[in-house]
């Protein structure tokens, strides 16, 4: 009789992980950690930094990365404020136009990378820049207005039993992404030219136009995130993306994806993204300073990619490793195969 032997995979690693950090948050937080009031203040920056993330996943899966994400966020914040006056009736307005400049952004980002083939690293962080840049000056020394709609506070804020609307966009975002990507032909095509760009090429696929196609959709999902986050906080400032840059790169590393890019598990990139807002909302309870949050991130990161590593490499040492263990972990014994023989 045969058996098969279920193996790790980054989902139920970075799953398992987010379990035990929620007990210990509940236990460090003398059981209040689930409570309505704890939750509607955490779950609208775990809403947002899934969304960001999700970006920041589709990008890595195409083979590239965007660093623009924090500023594309801060941009958005400041051009919410100037376009809207604080008026409610001109959040709509204000709201689209913000987000449709997202989209440009990630054009200018796309076609740097894929038709001048700069560094993505390089052309990103040069947008990102530049748009910093055009953020302070939008804003200037003594800003006009400083607070968002009051509609767009009670819209964003809304929650149900503590469930922040921001999460539960988040989550229709991600169940989304993944019907997308393997349901439909743009989404399969758009996974067959990210794993092999010469392959991609053989079969008759314009690749560059699907990898240009994940920096405009990583700079919109950054210009929602904003929106939400703008009218969580109520007044953006100039740090509004500031932690968005390190903390998406985490949650997809942590999903176990390569960061040179191939198939991304957007339910594991949630997962990796609500690790790292109940790790830093956890840093921050215990009095520690973001610049250490920023140390742990940077652990984490690496940790990730040795993650990452490992489960790739799994086939080597995952089979003598667990037929050393005293017991069977982690098997199955399928049914038995063999057919009954007669005399």
């Amino acid at each position: 009789m045969s058996s098969r032997r279920l193996r790790p995979t980054p989902r139920w690693v970075i799953g398992i992980a987010v379990v035990l950090l929620l007990v210990v948050s509940e236990l460090t937080h003398s059981g209040a950690f689930f409570s309505k009031a704890t939750l509607s203040t955490l779950t609208p920056f775990v809403g947002v930094m899934i969304i960001a993330s999700l970006g920041q996943a589709v990008v890595i899966g195409a083979g590239g990365i965007d660093l623009s994400i924090p500023s594309t966020m801060t941009f958005v914040g400041v051009m919410i404020l100037k376009l809207s006056e604080s008026k409610d009736d001109r959040l709509w307005l204000a709201a689209i136009a913000a987000v449709g400049l997202c989209a440009i952004v990630g054009l200018v980002n796309g076609l740097l990378v894929e038709r001048l083939r700069l560094n993505p690293f390089v052309a990103t962080l040069a947008v990102g820049q530049v748009l910093a840049g055009v953020a302070r000056y939008l804003r200037g020394p003594v800003p006009r207005f400083t607070r968002v709609p009051a509609l767009l506070v009670r819209r964003t804020r809304w929650n149900v039993i503590g469930v922040s609307v921001a999460l539960l966009i988040a989550v229709g975002l991600m169940i989304a992404g993944t019907l997308i990507f393997r349901s439909t032909v743009w989404g399969r095509r758009l996974v067959a030219s990210s794993a092999s760009k010469p392959a991609a090429t053989l079969i008759g696929l314009n690749s560059s136009v699907f990898r240009v196609t994940t920096y405009i959709a990583a700079a919109a999902l950054s210009g929602v995130a904003a929106v939400l986050l703008s009218g969580q906080l109520g007044s953006p400032d100039l740090s509004l993306g500031s932690p968005y840059l390190l903390a998406t790169v985490v949650s997809v590393v942590l999903s176990g994806a390569t960061l040179s890019g191939g198939r991304v598990d957007l339910v594991g990139v949630a997962l990796g993204a609500v690790f790292i807002t109940v790790l830093n909302h956890d840093l921050r309870v215990q009095g520690y300073s973001s610049g250490f949050a920023q140390l742990v991130q940077a652990v984490v990161l690496g940790g990730g990619l040795a993650m990452v590593h490992l489960l790739g490499s799994r086939n080597a040492w995952w089979p003598r490793l667990s037929a050393a263990l005293p017991f069977r972990f982690l098997t199955t014994t399928p049914p038995s195969t063999t057919t009954p023989t007669t005399k």
